[in-house]
């Protein structure tokens, strides 16, 4: 069964934009000059999606 989460910029301090998902409780952490970082990981399996200007975000679990 494909899941999808939708996540919401919680905190950007100009460099790093931290996601979160209210659904499983994932955080991401996103970088503006690359990379991500996952703080919780929540539901491995749901794709997660959001957005922020400019940065657009997709993280599956595949």
């Amino acid at each position: 069964m494909d899941t999808t989460h939708r996540i919401t910029e919680v905190a950007d301090d100009g460099d790093a934009i931290l996601y979160h998902c209210e659904e499983c409780l994932r955080q991401v952490v996103v970088r503006r000059s690359g990379g991500l970082t996952v703080l919780q990981q929540g539901d491995f399996f749901a794709t997660h999606v959001g957005g922020h200007g400019p940065i657009e975000v997709s993280v599956s679990g595949e």
